[in-house]
């Protein structure tokens, strides 16, 4: 007597494990991308939340003077040494040179740091 397929089957034999396994790891991989992806995400919208703060508490005291431009920049400073996103402290890599201009007075020119 002859059965039919027997011989296809032991050959499978073990084969849906390794495909679950390989499904598995390619699974775990694609969680793990979009959990860094999301993470990057909250990290860059909370830079984003400090240098917007910065920007707002270093406007007041703009107001052409030198002492204006000290105050902003001391401001900006506390801010960014007082946050801390994921338990790491943000830095300012180079500050701005932060300049008045002399055709109007009362108004702040930024020049970037070189």
């Amino acid at each position: 007597m002859v059965r039919l397929g027997s011989g296809s089957t032991r050959r499978r034999t073990g084969s849906i494990a390794v495909m679950a396994g390989v499904g598995f790891t390619v699974l775990i991989g694609l969680a793990a991308i979009s959990i860094d992806l999301g993470r990057a995400r909250v990290v860059q919208t909370e830079l984003q939340y400090i240098a917007d703060a910065s920007a707002h508490a270093a406007v007041a005291p703009l107001d052409g003077t030198q002492e204006g431009v000290d105050l902003a920049q001391t401001r900006i400073q506390g801010i960014v040494n007082g946050a801390s996103v994921y338990g790491i402290a943000p830095t300012i890599d180079s500050v701005s040179t932060v300049t008045t201009s002399a055709r109007r007075a009362g108004t702040a020119r930024r020049t970037p740091a070189r």
